[in-house]
């Protein structure tokens, strides 16, 4: 992907964003512009496909963790916004092609809702959980992590390379920390997924 094609705008008020499949091609000339705007970031390219990642926020990164469960990376990160410590956790998991990759993949997802469910402040779960929302998979991460989904109406997001996406399999999951209040798709040229904007508001519990 080329960094003109990247859609700015649909971003230019998001506070938090992160990249799948980051890898040293679109490393270079995507996600070096996106720091511009987003100045604490954490990355973990990979030299080709699929499973590089990056989160890029506006807030202050205070600390990071990198866990590698199937050598694919997951990234958690505590991020100082305004007064509020939120920990956003960004996942790729592993395409469910084959009957041994979709066990790898529930493996990834129980770990990450593991992870979720001790943090004890707000949270936000988000990326390509290659896994859609009807999956009993999700439904069991959802009640481990102690999570909800931010979803408006169906939202396919993949794949694009057919021109019509036809399935919801990227999410952002939060805790009761907060409340949803949009969530929409945003076509990405060049990408086989559509991008998912949501918008978060912090809740007095």
């Amino acid at each position: 992907m080329e960094t003109e094609q990247f859609p700015f705008a649909a971003f230019e008020t998001v506070d938090v964003l992160t990249i799948q499949e980051l890898n040293e091609v679109n490393h270079s000339s995507l996600a070096r512009t996106i720091q511009t705007t987003f100045p604490y970031f954490i990355e973990e390219p990979w030299d080709t496909c699929c499973y590089g990642i990056g989160l890029y926020s506006k807030w202050p990164i205070l600390n990071y963790d990198i866990v590698r469960p199937f050598e694919v990376p997951i990234i958690k990160a505590e991020i100082l916004c305004n007064d509020a410590l939120v920990t956003v956790i960004s996942l790729h998991t592993m395409a469910p092609a084959f009957p041994d990759m979709t066990t790898e993949r529930n493996a990834q997802l129980h770990l990450v809702s593991e992870i979720a469910s001790n943090v004890s402040g707000p949270c936000i779960v988000l990326g390509d959980f290659n896994l859609v929302p009807w999956d009993s998979e999700f439904s069991r991460f959802l009640e481990t992590g102690n999570h909800s989904t931010v979803r408006d109406g169906f939202q396919a997001t993949y794949p694009m390379d057919i021109g019509i996406p036809l399935i919801p399999i990227d999410h952002i999951c939060f805790s009761e920390h907060f409340a949803p209040s949009s969530c929409e798709t945003v076509v990405i040229p060049g990408s086989d997924h559509k991008g998912l904007v949501a918008s978060l508001a912090l809740r007095i519990l």
